[in-house]
């Protein structure tokens, strides 16, 4: 749902903003889950790094409306399911290092974050960003 928020935006200014609110909602969804603070931080970076990665492959390669023509929605699958793998992994190796998870558990968790996160950009992204050019 972030990546919407910084395709649609468009500019600069907008665009930085949206990043930096997109990493303290998840900063603060993590301190709020009672993870350390440093735990917490490198999530945030990872799920922020998710989006303005995502969202960089598709403006550069697609274009804000990536909906309109076959190449653009393969660019949009294709960042999604190459940016979603940044998340999982940054998400999962803090875990691991914060002693949260087993090393035989490493791959299925790692597994169902990326799944999760790309299910989701999936299927809620297109909707949302429809909606925004919709609106205007």
């Amino acid at each position: 749902m972030a990546t919407n928020r910084f395709i649609v935006s468009g500019n600069t200014l907008g665009w930085f903003t949206s990043m930096a609110r997109y990493f303290y909602r998840c900063l603060l969804t993590c301190l709020y889950d009672s993870l350390s603070v440093p735990l917490s931080l490198s999530i945030a970076v990872g799920n922020t790094l998710e989006v303005v990665t995502a969202s960089y492959f598709i403006l550069r390669f697609a274009s804000a409306r990536p909906f309109f023509k076959t190449i653009h929605t393969a660019v949009f699958i294709i960042a999604l399911f190459g940016s979603t793998m940044i998340s999982a992994s940054i998400g999962v190796g803090s875990l691991f290092f914060a002693d949260l998870i087993q090393q035989n558990n490493l791959l299925l968790v790692w597994k169902t974050w990326w799944l999760r996160d790309l299910v989701g950009g999936l299927i809620l992204t297109p909707i949302f960003i429809n909606l925004a050019f919709c609106t205007q």
